[in-house]
């Protein structure tokens, strides 16, 4: 099944090099969308979803990885303070921060202690400087502590939530290099812990039991969503309990979540029901009854205040402890909820991460309260994350983030175990692999050359040609100033020898580049490679449907042509039917050598044709450099390579425009590319239209002038003598003036009529243009 995807959102990455000790390291960050199908609707009191997007990052030194994902619900005040575009934003600001501190301390950090501010004795193992002889990745980790601990953005509400992910991938990371699990990295003993199920609220009470019911097969554990409505809550627990609570079972499995929408009204009206029918002995806790605001300047007065501390008694006489949630973020709230909670839920995307949340279990250790470890709506790679934080907790945690995805939505696999047999069915137990413990889950083999994204950033070359070189011929060329086409040194004979290794290699070269001026080929990669891992494709079948498209070109053109993506043997692209394009096939003067092309080895690819394959319906075209056989289709199947260079290079082939030409369906990123191109276009012609009316000017003021000239001329001549300038024009001594101004005007008239019909012209096109980005702007995607 193709993984669930969202095109709207944007991917970023970046490759680095550092050069420590005599060793050059290779750095490499990706930040893309994780979007997540549960396998029924998530409801709580404010919100209900069936799929959720998340922030997943990877850090990669060398040939190690580490990955890190922030769990992002629905926004809400004062907890839920991060989205998307938020994490994106502070990721880039990280990154930056990184990029400057590294330019001035190439050989990393080997002092900085990113754990200073924890008690001594959290991640003892980690403390101290690393030694002059030790790894130099080490070095590098924690001069991506410090960047995180100085990004600027770490004062924004949402800085929280982004640290989070950034931290989880950078521990992740530092368990890899030290072979060992984070648990250990901490210094906690992973003593296994229950974990509860979360049966969220729906319309349906069927599906409810029918989510609980497959919780059941993990763990007897069960954490209960409920809103408001208290009628429909005491339906909502009798059905459960007549479903799965047996009398045989022991006491405290249950709990239940309110989620902030309980009143102390509501909150003893509950109690009422739970005194009675034994109910009292099946709940361990209620978690978050009062508001969000609670202690906040617009929170509950006074009285209202004194009521949820009446709750709070209430439920202790029956057994019953209360939990804040959404009112706990960091370490700094908890002293003042003591007077109104038993406990508190630490969430890693509300702490700030694995050090925020034990900064947090210290407070709360030293108030008395209870520990108790949640997680957002996140994949195992999340969970398992908190999972190493459990072992701390008072009695149990609900870690259950991965039971609630659909499996071909996960990218991950492992962390923990589930206890599925005996009397301690639900406890988690911790694994021994290193960091958080999750592998990613086995992935289609993507290109013919590359298996797979983290195979990117470790490389040093391809087909035998070093990434440094490949950059040099990728750059665009540039012009001397009397116009000459500059070359770089290596391009320029220095013996008749050389002359046809210097043809070839001048033929790599391209005007616009296959990369602009300032990009990297690792990070053009990796952008391209994240964004095709997102579609759920590779860039096999992508090519293979170009390969495909191109042949059905026979000759010069190929007008009409039905192509159903479908139709590719284990195409992923199904469902959309066929699509109407037309193909056309341009023939090149010259002949483009690959970017690629091992000259070494005497290796010359060459092409000097390309295709245009262009959607009638959506007036989308795509441009192939090159043939079925050399060219950018072969770079695309070998490296997942679809050059660079943004809108200035008309030959970049973006994946999303692509997808949309085979499905016939706009997609975000490939809309954008067209606005952005559409604009380019126009603010082209528009500079055009300006020098047309300038050059119409100019010509008009030229004819009027001439004449006028012509008029002076005219009379001048009949008052002076015709026999004395008829002498002097037979004698050769002058030009017939009258003849010379009327070739003049002739020319300025001529070219005044192709100012006014290039103005015409270019009017059209902007007319044109602009209806088509307003068409494009209005799209509903």
């Amino acid at each position: 099944a193709a993984r669930t995807f969202r095109m709207d959102l944007k991917i970023c990455s970046r490759s680095l090099r550092a050069r420590i000790d005599n060793r050059v390291v290779d750095i490499g960050f990706v930040f893309e969308p994780y979007v997540l199908k549960l396998r029924s609707a998530f409801g709580t009191s404010h919100s209900s979803t069936t799929t959720r997007t998340n922030a997943l990052i990877s850090v990669q030194i060398g040939s190690t990885v580490g990955f890190g994902e922030a769990g992002l619900p629905p926004k809400k005040k004062y907890c839920y303070k991060a989205d998307y575009s938020d994490v994106h934003r502070f990721f880039l600001a990280f990154q930056e921060k990184f990029e400057s501190l590294l330019a001035v301390a190439a050989d990393g950090d080997a002092a900085y202690d990113p754990f200073a501010s924890l008690p001594s004795e959290f991640f003892a193992v980690c403390r101290g400087s690393e030694t002059a002889d030790g790894p130099v990745e080490l070095r590098l980790v924690r001069l991506m502590f410090r960047a995180l601990d100085e990004c600027p953005l770490n004062s924004e509400e949402f800085g929280t939530a982004s640290c989070s992910a950034i931290e989880a991938a950078l521990l992740d990371l530092w368990g890899k290099l030290l072979a060992q699990p984070l648990y250990r990295l901490i210094g906690i003993d992973p003593v296994p812990k229950p974990s509860f199920y979360t049966a969220a609220l729906n319309e349906d009470l069927g599906a409810i039991l029918e989510a609980t019911r497959f919780g059941r097969d993990y763990t007897r554990f069960l954490k209960i969503k409920l809103d408001d409505n208290t009628e429909r809550g005491f339906e909502i627990l009798n059905a459960l309990r007549k479903e799965f609570y047996g009398p045989d079972d022991p006491p405290k499995l249950w709990s239940i979540d309110a989620n902030s929408a309980w009143t102390p009204a509501i909150s003893l009206k509950y109690a009422d029901f739970l005194a009675s029918d034994g109910w009292a002995d099946r709940i361990y806790m209620l978690e978050q009854p009062f508001p969000a605001s609670m202690l906040k300047e617009d929170g509950p007065g006074p009285a209202e205040l004194e009521a949820w501390k009446e709750v709070k008694a209430v439920y202790a006489k029956l057994g019953i402890l209360v939990y804040a949630d959404e009112s706990v973020c960091d370490y700094q709230d908890v002293p003042k909820l003591l007077p109104f909670v038993h406990g508190i839920n630490i969430k890693l995307e509300k702490a700030g991460g694995i050090r925020g949340a034990l900064r947090t279990v210290h407070a709360g250790t030293e108030c008395g309260l209870k520990i108790w470890f949640g997680q957002m709506v996140s994949s195992a790679l999340n969970a398992a994350n908190a999972a190493h934080l459990l072992p701390l907790a008072t009695y149990a945690g609900d870690l259950d983030g991965a039971l609630l995805m659909t499996d071909t939505s996960q990218r991950f696999a492992g962390g923990f175990e589930w206890t599925r047999s005996g009397s301690q069915v639900g406890l988690v137990q911790l694994g021994g692999a290193p960091g958080i413990g999750v592998s990613r889950k086995p992935t289609p083999r993507m290109s013919r050359d590359i298996a797979d994204i983290t195979d990117i950033v470790p490389l040093q070359q391809l087909n035998g040609v070093p990434i440094a070189e490949l950059e040099r011929r990728a750059r665009p060329l540039r012009r001397a100033p009397a116009g000459d086409w500059q070359y770089d040194p290596e391009e320029i004979a220095r013996t008749p020898d050389e002359d046809e290794y210097v043809e070839v290699l001048r033929g790599v070269r391209s005007i616009v580049g296959w990369l602009a001026a300032e990009e990297r080929l690792k990070d053009v990669l990796l952008r391209d490679w994240a964004a095709v891992g997102q579609l759920g494709l590779t860039h096999l079948e992508l090519a293979a449907h170009l390969r495909k498209l191109v042949l059905l070109c026979a000759d010069r053109a190929a007008y009409g042509v039905q192509y159903d993506a479908g139709s590719l043997p284990d195409s992923r692209l199904v469902g959309f039917g066929p699509q109407t394009v037309d193909i056309r096939r341009l023939v090149t003067r010259g002949f483009q050598h690959s970017l690629f092309s091992n000259l070494d080895q005497g290796e010359e690819d060459a092409w000097c044709d390309e295709y245009a394959v262009r959607h009638r319906d959506l007036e989308l075209e795509v441009r192939l450099a090159g043939n079925p056989e050399h060219g950018i289709i072969p770079l695309i199947e070998r490296y997942g390579f679809y050059e660079g260079g943004g809108l200035q290079n008309d030959l970049r082939v973006d994946p999303h425009v692509v997808v949309a030409v085979l499905t016939g369906r706009w997609n975000e990123p490939a809309r954008r590319r067209e606005v952005d191109h559409v604009g380019a276009r126009l603010a082209a012609l528009r500079g055009q239209q300006a020098n047309h009316d300038a050059s119409l000017v100019r010509h008009r003021d030229a004819v009027a002038s001439l004449t006028k000239q012509l008029q002076d001329l005219s009379t001048s001549q009949v008052r002076s003598s015709p026999e004395t300038k008829h002498a002097a024009y037979l004698a050769g001594e002058v030009d017939d003036p009258t003849e010379i101004l009327r070739a003049e005007l002739e020319q300025e008239e001529g070219e005044l009529l192709f100012a006014k019909s290039s103005l015409k012209e270019t009017a059209g096109e902007i007319r044109t243009l602009e209806s088509r980005l307003d068409a494009l702007r209005s799209l509903t995607l």
